[in-house]
């Protein structure tokens, strides 16, 4: 997403860049210190902006992630705007005590950079929960997706019911896991591998029985999850 937009990232900044030099050293203003206070704050915000959209924006893969990006960007945005406007007070005011200019021009440094990161600590907290959960509830995702492949397999057959079965049982029980669990689940590959065979040859009696015992496993197993939250 960098390279494919970054080039008018770039451009729209410089752009700003430009406007507020043109104003900052074209137009009269008396160059004190309060001037350069409010000028180089306000190339700093320029540069932190910039900072920002790189860091950002440069891992983006998913329309999440941009979302999350975005949100960020908006904070160092939004310190940027404040900025220039107080440069610009600085520029045209150059009377303005040096103490005052160095304070509001601090003020205004920190509590966008703390706005700033807390959007990004926001983003990262977000995101780790995000793939916990992806890690958590792939065991059952991908016994599902199975299932699925399974149930197409007996479409046709008296095995097909006592699949459906099991796959409705999967669908709409607790998609998290836990450590606690592991035994449980490995009894239940266990039980699906044999199902497989079963549905391959055809053995309606054998997938009945298996069945059984998965949906037994399944109550017993989200019957534990309640437990352990």
């Amino acid at each position: 997403m960098l390279k494919k937009y970054g080039k008018y990232a770039v451009s729209i900044y410089a752009s700003y860049v430009l406007i507020f030099n043109a104003i900052a050293f074209l137009l009269p203003t008396t160059k004190t210190a309060t001037f350069w206070i409010g000028y180089g704050f306000t190339m700093l915000a320029y540069a932190m902006q910039l900072g920002v959209y790189y860091f950002t924006y440069g891992k983006v893969k998913t329309t999440k992630e941009a979302y999350f990006a975005t949100t960020v960007a908006n904070y160092a945005f939004s310190h940027m705007n404040t900025q220039v406007l107080f440069g610009i007070i600085c520029i045209f005011f150059s009377q303005i005590p040096v103490k005052y200019a160095l304070f509001g021009s601090i003020l205004i440094f920190a509590l966008g950079l703390l706005a700033v990161s807390k959007a990004m600590l926001g983003t990262k907290i977000v995101s780790d929960i995000d793939t916990k959960v992806k890690i958590k509830t792939y065991y059952m995702r991908s016994l599902i997706i199975d299932l699925q492949k399974l149930l197409a397999e007996a479409e046709g057959y008296e095995t097909y019911e006592e699949v459906r079965k099991v796959l409705e049982t999967v669908k709409y029980s607790d998609p998290m896991n836990n450590e606690a669990l592991v035994h449980l689940e490995e009894k239940i590959s266990d039980q699906y591998e044999e199902l497989v065979i079963a549905v391959e040859k055809n053995n309606v009696v054998k997938v009945r029985e298996l069945c059984r015992e998965i949906n037994i496993l399944f109550v017993e197993r989200n019957n534990k999850l309640k437990l352990l939250k």
